[in-house]
């Protein structure tokens, strides 16, 4: 094994690698794209829009989003950073239900029936399974 692919393996189990990426995430060039003031004024702009997490809404809560996330990852591209589609989240739905929902494919959460209300849920993958919506 090569002292890159040790290094790798070390930095993936104390997670400082993302599933997205094979660079580390602080040495992404485009960390520093956050810092810069015409990425302040889209969020704060995009912020004053949308001021609750749309997740959380969408659970019929009410919370204060804190977060302009890009819907679709732009992966260093800069025009895609300035110019895609943001949603606000707050920080626990961004880090923790956007994270599942990008690794898994599907959202995990369950209706009032107890079934999972994402389609794309592996639930729903048996065609014989028909969802009921009311």
């Amino acid at each position: 094994m090569s002292i890159r692919a040790v290094a790798t393996t070390v930095l993936c189990s104390n997670r400082t690698m993302s599933n997205r990426s094979n660079i580390p995430y602080h040495l992404r060039p485009w960390r520093s794209w956050y810092q810069l003031g015409i990425w302040r004024r889209r969020r704060e702009a995009h912020l004053r829009i949308e001021p609750l997490c749309r997740f959380c809404l969408q659970s019929g809560l009410v919370v204060p989003a804190e977060i302009a996330d890009h819907i679709e990852h732009h992966r260093g591209d800069w025009n895609k950073f300035l110019t895609s589609e943001l949603q606000s989240l707050c920080k626990r739905c961004h880090n923790s239900t956007k994270h599942r929902l990008e690794v898994r494919g599907y959202n995990v959460d369950v209706g009032e029936d107890g079934y999972p209300i994402d389609p794309r849920h592996p639930r729903y993958q048996n065609d014989d399974i028909k969802i009921e919506t009311s």
